[in-house]
């Protein structure tokens, strides 16, 4: 990012940490004053520690990881509402956060009062609100209660309310943070479309999200947020994929206690598990067995993997997945979905898995195959061996394209 203007950086994050105190009995933090900080009463606790990032002009940058890897304290740094330990931000343009609902409501006030108050935070004018106000009001749909105090509010009214302010008004910088799983369909689809216009327009966005999918569809840029460090930066799928191969990790050694489990052969994020089992070879072909990278609607095609089993396992869950470029998922389904049972093995066993898949939905594109074997334990799934992206497969369009989209619903039209 060394090109980039710093007129176009819109926060500049440099080497910031968050350390926060913790005393055993409230009466130490008076001893440690009255010590003169001579002797030490408190544990520390770095939230975050050693973050730098740049989000410029335009962006759509996602933070991703568990809870309690430090999301929420580094966007409380970039609003100004915590103070860091360390390093230095700097923070241009007007932003706006949905990081709590209602946060920076006055209860007390009207829904219009608190319009008017939340957009002078903002930066923004009397003029400027009031100019916008119809549109926040109508976004909103919360009808008269506009001019009812907060307090009477459902935290979905106030979700609402607070959304409608964040993003009619079109700050520099819109920062989101799960404010939207509150709200009902309709108006998570109203505010998802109303975030995509924003960046559309040049608007520069910070997603906080635990929706891989959302992440993958709208965002340009991603960090990985691992025990308060930056553990990965850079395209979306690979941070994505950072993130699910250390989510199985933590899963497994959470539900076995077994460290060795939790470390794999191979430590690359495409290619993971214990080792269990082998996927050693992977291929799509035809119904008749032709091996294939391209196919033709209405032709279907069979993705197939082969399994090395080097130890006994009793519940085995096979499953594929299928993405488009962007990384969105367009099928995934596995054997326990598709005839709800399990398979037994025993060590030294071979199995060979084939998914057969119609291409008559399909538009034509390029598209990325994952395939996976797991084993049942408690009703969660433990990777013995999960490989992304190995499989490849472009769709030709053999004849015009009657629809436009991700799928082909086959539509039939009736004009009376």
């Amino acid at each position: 990012m060394d090109s980039v203007g710093v007129s176009d950086v819109l926060v500049d994050i440099r080497d910031i940490g968050k350390c926060h105190r913790y005393y055993n009995r409230p009466q130490d933090r008076l001893l440690e004053t009255l010590t003169r900080h001579r002797r030490q009463y408190h544990k520390e606790f770095w939230a975050i520690q050693g973050v730098s990032m740049q989000i410029s002009r335009g962006e759509a940058v996602a933070i991703i990881g568990r809870n309690g890897a430090g999301k929420s304290t580094l966007l409380q740094i970039i609003t100004g509402t915590m103070t860091p330990t360390s390093g230095t931000v700097t923070v241009r343009g007007k932003i706006a956060a949905l990081l709590q609902l209602g946060s920076g409501f006055n209860p007390d006030f009207t829904g219009r009062e608190n319009v008017f108050l939340n957009g002078a935070i903002l930066g923004f004018s009397k003029q400027e609100i009031e100019a916008r106000f119809a549109e926040i009001a109508a976004f909103a749909e919360i009808g008269d209660f506009i001019e009812q105090p907060v307090k009477n509010y459902s935290s979905g009214m106030t979700m609402r309310l607070a959304f409608a302010v964040s993003a009619c008004l079109e700050p520099e910088m819109l920062i989101v943070d799960e404010a939207l799983a509150v709200g009902d369909a309709l108006f998570q689809r109203k505010c998802y479309a109303r975030i995509e216009q924003y960046i559309e327009r040049g608007g520069t966005l910070l997603f906080v999200s635990h929706s891989l999918e959302t992440v993958r569809r709208i965002c340009t840029r991603a960090y990985y947020l691992k025990e308060g460090m930056v553990r990965l930066a850079g395209r979306p799928p690979e941070v994505i994929a950072a993130y699910e191969h250390d989510l199985d990790i933590s899963n497994r050694l959470l539900s076995t206690g077994d460290q060795a489990a939790a470390k794999p052969d191979v430590e690359r994020f495409n290619d993971y598990g214990n080792r269990k089992a082998t996927v050693v070879e992977t291929w799509i072909e035809t119904l008749g067995g032709e091996r294939v990278e391209s196919v033709s609607p209405p032709d279907p095609f069979r993705w197939c993997y082969t399994v090395d089993f080097n130890a006994d396992v009793d519940r085995i869950v096979f499953g594929m997945r299928m993405v488009n470029v962007e990384g969105q998922v367009i099928y995934a389904t596995n054997s326990l979905i598709l005839d709800k049972s399990t398979f037994k093995v025993t060590a030294g066993a071979r199995r060979t898995a084939c998914f057969s898949i119609p291409t008559g939905a399909l538009p034509p594109g390029d598209y990325f195959f994952s395939a996976g074997v797991s084993e049942r334990v408690e009703g969660d799934d433990h990777f013995l061996h999960r490989r992304t992206d190995v499989g490849f497969l472009r769709v030709y369009a053999n004849v015009a394209p009657t629809y436009y989209g991700m799928v082909n619903l086959r539509a039939e039209l009736s004009i009376e």
